[in-house]
């Protein structure tokens, strides 16, 4: 599992590019399907933070 400085580096950089792209794209075009993927990724991200705070936790 990654260091949480990386995660959080990597949720933030996917982030910023979430926010240049359309949000309201269809899933029919490749922005929309983009858009879907890395959503997906912040997501399993923020899952990975949460599962090392939950360890590093007392």
């Amino acid at each position: 599992m990654q260091s949480m400085t990386k995660l959080l580096m990597r949720k933030k950089q996917l982030k910023a590019i979430l926010r240049m792209m359309d949000s309201e794209a269809s899933f029919q075009t490749e922005e929309g399907r983009a858009y879907a993927n890395l959503l997906v990724k912040v997501t399993l991200i923020q899952i990975q933070i949460d599962e090392l705070q939950k360890e590093t936790a007392p």
